[in-house]
């Protein structure tokens, strides 16, 4: 069975967006300055609002709420006065605690990861408290009125108490942002919101219909070898800009594989990064194609793929394993040894080989109009290398995280996936075994149990092996 194509738009919710939009909307999501901002707006048209509650049904005011402020303007002005400056004090301290944490995860984690702070909604809610109470303060401020000629003192009584909640409640916040900062630094919650994050967008990206198999009867191979023989009237177009690749159009490209079009082969897989004048997609037209056609085809071609400086989970399930493995190699280098988050880092990128060891990965070679599409292809096996590779050799001389691993590997067999994707399990089972060695692993004892915990599994897996043949 073939990898998982590309994401190409055709059947799912999202899709219903224009990808402008969509691509638009994951880079607005995953910004800081989202909720402090719509909070801001907020405070804009609160402040006016309540200054003609209180202009306006000062009488009935008086009536439901006695408690009003009831002092002079000067009072006013310095207590709005103190709650802005206040506020404005606090918002930089909670910037500086932002970077810190920010820092500290580059730093102790990977700068990968960075993306999860800045996009969590407590953090931003507790900015965006914070500037709105600000500006709302200023904007009352300027609305208290000392007697003069043809005015009257006029304090905004309702609107100075919802100042002061404001401000009370802040106070709150603060309490809450420290804790909330505290727990947003464990290893455990950064790697469980990167794991579901990656459960979440492979659901999305990988479904399990992507447009539709071109020719079931044939092997993707013998499909690709098919059309790589003919050179004559392939057409490469390369790229313009570079990036990495971040989507790619679906409806575009079903109005691209039409006459004079007959197939069409992307190159660079989704999230592969893209250099000026490297080749992204080859075209093969139809007989006597005329240059102009070849150029306008060529243009629309680009416009299929989208590229971007940066990749997110949502763009790339990939991506989020990446997180986890440099979360994983970070903790063991010496510096750090720290194994038992490599362990945690284990257990959710097992939980999500097995998710895709029951799963059915579509075709690689597509069908849009009776026309060929082939996408680049990442079968089941290399997900698997990417998931413990390096971290197994890293953990070489860490026992009990190989054991972690052996114990993943287990729990992924007893999901019982079909036989084909046994294979690249017992590649790890046996990477294990080689590296049981008095070298790496001096304790005779841990060695003896370790090597026969794996032999248990390889048995298993032959086992399995045996009884689908």
């Amino acid at each position: 069975m073939t990898a998982a194509a590309p994401h190409i738009c055709m059947h799912s919710r999202r899709n219903r967006m224009k990808l402008r939009e969509l691509n638009w909307w994951i880079s607005v999501r995953e910004s800081l300055w989202l909720v402090p901002a719509l909070f801001v707006v907020g405070a804009l048209l609160l402040a006016p609002f309540m200054v003609y509650l209180d202009s306006n049904y000062a009488a009935a005011i008086d009536r439901w709420f006695p408690f009003a402020f009831e002092g002079s303007t000067e009072g006013a002005r310095l207590i709005l006065g103190t709650i802005a400056t206040s506020m404005a004090t606090i918002v930089g301290v909670v910037f500086s605690i932002t970077t810190v944490v920010l820092q500290l995860a580059a730093g102790n984690y990977s700068p990968r990861v960075i993306v999860i702070f800045r996009r969590d909604r407590g953090q931003q809610f507790v900015l965006g408290t914070y500037l709105a109470t600000f500006v709302y303060a200023v904007l009352v401020a300027r609305q208290v009125q000392d007697a003069g000629e043809g005015r009257e003192v006029f304090i905004p009584g309702l609107s100075m108490w919802v100042a002061l909640a404001l401000a009370v409640s802040c106070l709150g916040l603060l309490v809450y942002f420290v804790h909330h900062v505290s727990e947003q630094l464990r290893v455990s919650d950064i790697a469980h919101r990167i794991h579901a994050d990656v459960m979440q967008n492979g659901r999305t990206l990988y479904p399990e219909q992507i447009g539709r198999e071109y020719d079931p009867a044939y092997e993707d191979a013998e499909l690709i070898a098919r059309l790589d023989e003919d050179t004559e009237n392939r057409h490469r177009v390369q790229s313009q800009t570079s990036g990495y690749l971040r989507n790619v159009d679906g409806d575009r490209l079903s109005k691209l594989l039409k006459s004079p079009v007959r197939a069409a082969r992307i190159w660079p897989r989704m999230g592969d990064f893209v250099t000026v004048d490297s080749p992204i997609i080859d075209l093969y037209f139809e007989d006597g194609v005329s240059k102009s056609e070849r150029a306008k085809r060529t243009k629309m071609a680009r416009k299929c793929l989208t590229l971007g400086q940066d990749l997110s989970v949502a763009h790339n399930p990939d991506f989020g394993v990446r997180q986890l493995v440099d979360i994983a190699l970070r903790a063991l280098s010496p510096g750090v040894n720290d194994p038992t988050t490599a362990e945690q880092v284990l257990v959710q990128l097992g939980d999500w080989i097995g998710q895709l060891a029951g799963r059915t990965i579509p075709s690689s070679v597509r069908g849009l109009h009776g026309n060929m599409l082939v996408t680049p292809s990442r079968d089941f096996d290399a997900r698997v290398a990417d998931a413990f590779d390096q971290i197994r050799r890293a953990a070489r001389t860490q026992i009990h995280v190989l054991e972690c691993l052996v114990e993943v590997l287990t729990r992924i067999v007893q999901t019982d996936p079909p036989t084909s994707r046994l294979a690249p399990l017992r590649a790890q089972a046996e990477a294990v075994q080689r590296t049981i060695q008095p070298d790496y692993l001096p304790d005779s004892v841990e060695r003896r149990e370790l090597s026969n915990k794996v032999r248990t599994l390889l048995d298993t897996i032959e086992t399995k092996s045996e009884a689908a043949e």
